[in-house]
């Protein structure tokens, strides 16, 4: 949306062929915010990004990306980039049941980046051994309710590994974080013993 204060919400069926691009754009500003729902039925092995549309720097409240629709079928990759004209704390909530991608097929890869974004989960999620998450600057994982987050494949932090919300994180990949890991609430359950 780019009209003041309009939020959106996109149903129906989307198939995300290899190399396609699905974004779904939120914008917080001090006078207003917009948000954008997928709550589609998602396919494919495409990639998914949530990013904030703002274009200059400014003052901003939280800028808020949804997904709500089933992602079950959706094997590809989630990214959140980092917009460098934004100091807005930038989210993308995953709410709905079926919304956690999919698994990739074996001998298939896909991936999780966020980099100066915050993730949210308020549902159980467990994240296969082919499926990479790369955390860049800031790269936040919030765990919004007692549910569990267990990345059972490799984690890559190029700075800080940072954890909120009240739920249960679990690292089963040999995590590798350049950084320091910061604990907010709730649990890090590290299942590699070279952390």
């Amino acid at each position: 949306p780019s009209n003041t204060g309009i939020n959106a919400t996109v149903y129906g069926n989307i198939e995300l062929a290899e190399g396609a691009l699905c974004e779904i754009g939120s914008r917080g500003s001090s006078t207003d915010t917009q948000t954008t729902t997928l709550a589609a039925t998602v396919t494919g092995k495409g990639t998914i990004s949530s990013y904030c549309a703002e274009s200059v720097a400014g003052t901003y409240t939280v800028a808020a990306s949804y997904i709500t629709g089933d992602l079950s079928g959706f094997s590809g990759n989630l990214v959140l980039p980092a917009n460098p004209y934004v100091s807005a704390q930038r989210r993308l909530w995953i709410t709905g049941e079926k919304s956690c991608p999919a698994d990739p097929a074996p001998g298939e890869e896909a991936y999780v980046a966020i980099t100066n974004q915050t993730l949210v989960t308020t549902v159980d999620w467990i994240s296969g051994t082919n499926r990479t998450w790369l955390l860049g600057d800031n790269g936040t994982i919030s765990l919004n309710g007692n549910n569990m987050l267990a990345i059972l494949g490799a984690v890559k932090a190029s700075s800080d590994l940072v954890k909120s919300g009240n739920g249960i994180l679990v690292l089963g990949g040999a995590p590798q974080v350049s950084g320091k890991v910061t604990v907010y609430n709730g649990v890090v359950d590290v299942l590699d013993e070279g952390f």
